[in-house]
C-alpha cells in the first residue's frame, strides 16, 4: 500500500542540517534546533574563523587598559554579543561585537582634547613622587592618587590616557619621604629594616 503526497511524513531542518520529523506531536529540545548563544547557528559548533568585525577579549582589554577576565565581565554585563572562535584544536577565544565595543569605550571613556586641571601624565607623575610606573598605578588602585581617564588624539591614533592629581602626588611624596626616612633611622639604629603599616 502506497501513501499519498499529502499523507507523506513531513520533515524540517534542524541544527546543523540533521532532518527531523514535523508532526505536533514530536517535541524537540531547544538545543536541537536552536544553537547555543555564541555557536554558529547552522551547525551548533564554534566558529571556525573569527566573524567580520569583531575584536578578542585580549584587544577589548588592551582598548580599555584593564584585565582580560575583567574585561570579559564587563561586556557580558552590557550584553555585548560574542562569538566562540576555535583557533586550534584545544583552545577556544571569545570574540565580541567591535561596534558594541567601541560603542562602550566612547560612553566609559570621555574625549578631551586637553589634559584636565589640577592633574599631569604619568611621566610627569613618576618625576614628582619618583617612582616607577608600576608602584603609581598601585598607589591609584589603592585609592591614594586620584586618577583620570581620558581619550586623546596621538601621533598613532586615539588612545586612552591616565591623569593623576597633583594635590595627591605631592600629599604621596611627603609620605613616602617620611616612611624612607623612618626606614633610614631604624636601619641605622637596629640595623634592620622596620615593618610598614
Amino acid at each position: 500500500m502506497s501513501l499519498q503526497p499529502n499523507q507523506l511524513l513531513r520533515t524540517k531542518r534542524g541544527l546543523g542540517g540533521i532532518r527531523l520529523l514535523d508532526h505536533p506531536g514530536v517535541f524537540y529540545p531547544k538545543s536541537v534546533l536552536v544553537a547555543a548563544p555564541g555557536m554558529h547557528p547552522n551547525t551548533g559548533m564554534p566558529y571556525r574563523k573569527p566573524p567580520a568585525n569583531t575584536i578578542s577579549s585580549a584587544g577589548a582589554a588592551a582598548l580599555f587598559g584593564i584585565c582580560t577576565s575583567a574585561m570579559r565581565l564587563r561586556l557580558h554585563r552590557h550584553k555585548v554579543r560574542f562569538y566562540f572562535v576555535r583557533e586550534s584544536v584545544r583552545a577556544v577565544t571569545v570574540y565580541w561585537s567591535l561596534r558594541q565595543v567601541q560603542a562602550l569605550h566612547a560612553k566609559v571613556v570621555e574625549f578631551s582634547a586637553t589634559p584636565p586641571r589640577g592633574m599631569v601624565d604619568w611621566r610627569r607623575a613618576i618625576e614628582m613622587l619618583p617612582c616607577s610606573r608600576t608602584s603609581l598605578q598601585r598607589h591609584a588602585r589603592n585609592g591614594r592618587v586620584r586618577v583620570r581617564r581620558l581619550r586623546r588624539n596621538t601621533a598613532s591614533g586615539t588612545q586612552t590616557m591616565c591623569y593623576y592629581n597633583v594635590a595627591d602626588l605631592k600629599k604621596l611624596r611627603t609620605y613616602l619621604l617620611f616612611c624612607a626616612e623612618q626606614e633610614r633611622a631604624v636601619r641605622e639604629r637596629f640595623g634592620r629594616r622596620p615593618r610598614r603599616a
